[in-house]
């Protein structure tokens, strides 16, 4: 588990868990301030639940009955979770390539994240805000 992660988890005092009987990939239990992951996916799926899982945890624990019945602020919740799973993985791919921004081909980063081609726009973005020093 990479060194963010970990870091995350203790910062918002989140239990994560493992789960062989999920139907889902994983989810978060606001009420418990758990995030529970199925140990059937392979390990960047896994990493991918667990980004996206954190978002939530840390940002929309207390609207999570409004998630529930506000379908635009769920999907905005859901765009938010999705970015942060991005950079995540941009950031784990990048430090285990031991490369720099500008060194980054989004494709081969995609392709081996196993992320939809469609997030492409946003890896572009995230990589010129990391080139420039700004953040999203």
């Amino acid at each position: 588990m990479n060194r963010k992660i970990r870091d995350m988890l203790n910062e918002y005092d989140i239990v994560l868990r493992y789960s062989s009987l999920l139907e889902d990939e994983g989810f978060y239990i606001p009420e418990l301030n758990i995030i529970v992951v199925s140990s059937n996916l392979n390990e960047i799926e896994q990493l991918k639940v667990i980004l996206h899982e954190l978002t939530h945890a840390a940002n929309d624990r207390k609207d999570a009955q409004l998630y529930e019945r506000i379908e635009t602020l769920r999907q905005s919740m859901e765009c938010e979770a999705n970015k942060f799973m991005v950079s995540g993985m941009l950031d784990e791919y990048m430090n285990e390539a031991d490369l720099e921004p500008y060194e980054v081909n989004y494709t081969d980063f995609l392709a081996g994240s196993e992320l939809e081609p469609s997030y492409d726009t946003l890896v572009i973005k995230l990589l010129k805000q990391k080139i420039m020093g700004t953040s999203f």
